[in-house]
């Protein structure tokens, strides 16, 4: 947005625009002080005339507001307006999420700012200290995850856009869920689900090998798990499972090729001890080509590894704090202070 339709919506909101977050198809997410609270608010603007567009984020918001979990994004105001710009008129939708995400962070976030799992990632200086990966932090990740996925499934939704950039990481290891533009809510007497394309990087084969397939809908979460294992090959490798040059040509027997390096890879990697094997079992077991053979929510949320891990972190105290030291200590010990701030700023 430009200076003028900053104002205009500052005046509009009754709220002060303080620095852009993030950006993309879905709109614009800006942090916001508003009765010296600082929150994060994302701006839509779409056609009047578009009704459907605008009946699908009224849907989007509403799912939003009514997932009460710590691992997914809370919505708790909605505004609209009509506004007119650049001589064409609009509705804006102002989405107004979660006060605390901004304002509870401790002195880490002056350096460190709230970004998505993707970009966390993709800066390889954030885990340059880090030999191989390291489990206790990927299997804290998890825990949150899969925590996330069991409000989901219990809610009868699927997400269907399982990705790294939908995943906000606050400075302090703590995951949510986001962006819900897709979500589905999968009736009880709906007995068949139709498959449909997601992003490429993270759908399962069977897109490939007929996109109008039907599936129960009980076996339609497990899209989504597909999708959650694609996340955890690229948190323990930092590469994605389907490679980039693959894009153009992917079909089904190309992604079935890849799916069995990747688990070649993982059974390597436990092989020569770079990875716990428990974690690459429970990677595969996600990865797996055949829709009905991927473990549900339950078997996940009953996984005896990460329910040890779990023990562990709770006996821990203060173990959020904990891991961003050593995380910070090595991130910024060779760098200068007075350009941390901006260098930094994700």
């Amino acid at each position: 947005m430009n200076k003028e339709e900053i104002k205009k919506i500052e005046k509009l909101e009754n709220i002060k625009i303080e620095e852009l977050l993030g950006k993309g198809g879905y709109g614009v997410v800006y942090s916001i002080k508003e009765n010296n609270h600082i929150s994060a608010v994302k701006f839509q603007y779409i056609d009047i005339k578009d009704k459907q567009k605008q009946k699908m984020v009224s849907k989007e918001c509403l799912i939003s507001k009514s997932l009460m979990h710590h691992n997914i994004i809370k919505t708790y105001s909605i505004r609209y307006h009509n506004i007119t710009l650049k001589n064409q008129p609009y509705v804006l939708y102002s989405i107004y999420m979660e006060k605390g995400l901004y304002q509870n962070l401790h002195y880490f976030n002056n350096y460190f700012q709230n970004s998505n799992l993707m970009k966390l990632t993709l800066n390889k200086k954030n885990f340059s200290f880090l030999t191989k990966p390291n489990s206790f932090l990927i299997s804290f990740f998890l825990i949150q995850l899969i925590d996330g996925f069991k409000l989901f499934f219990e809610s009868n939704l699927l997400h269907r856009d399982i990705k790294l950039d939908n995943i906000i990481c606050c400075a302090n290891f703590m995951l949510k869920f986001c962006d819900f533009g897709l979500v589905k809510n999968i009736n009880k007497d709906e007995k068949y689900y139709q498959v449909i394309k997601s992003t490429w990087t993270y759908q399962h084969p069977d897109v490939y090998q007929n996109e109008n397939k039907q599936i129960e809908s009980k076996e339609a979460f497990k899209y989504d798990y597909f999708s959650f294992g694609i996340i955890v090959y690229y948190l323990l490798f930092n590469t994605f499972l389907f490679p980039k040059e693959h894009k153009k040509n992917m079909n089904y027997n190309l992604c079935i090729d890849d799916i069995k390096k990747g688990k070649e890879n993982i059974n390597n990697s436990i092989k020569n001890k770079f990875i716990d094997e428990e974690l690459g079992k429970f990677t595969c077991d996600l990865l797996n080509e055949k829709v009905e053979k991927i473990p549900d929510i339950k078997k996940m949320a009953d996984n005896e590894y990460f329910n040890n891990k779990k023990s562990l972190i709770n006996k821990k105290k203060n173990i959020n704090q904990n891991l961003e030291i050593k995380f910070f200590v090595e991130f910024y010990k060779n760098e200068n202070p007075n350009k941390r701030r901006q260098k930094y700023r994700l």
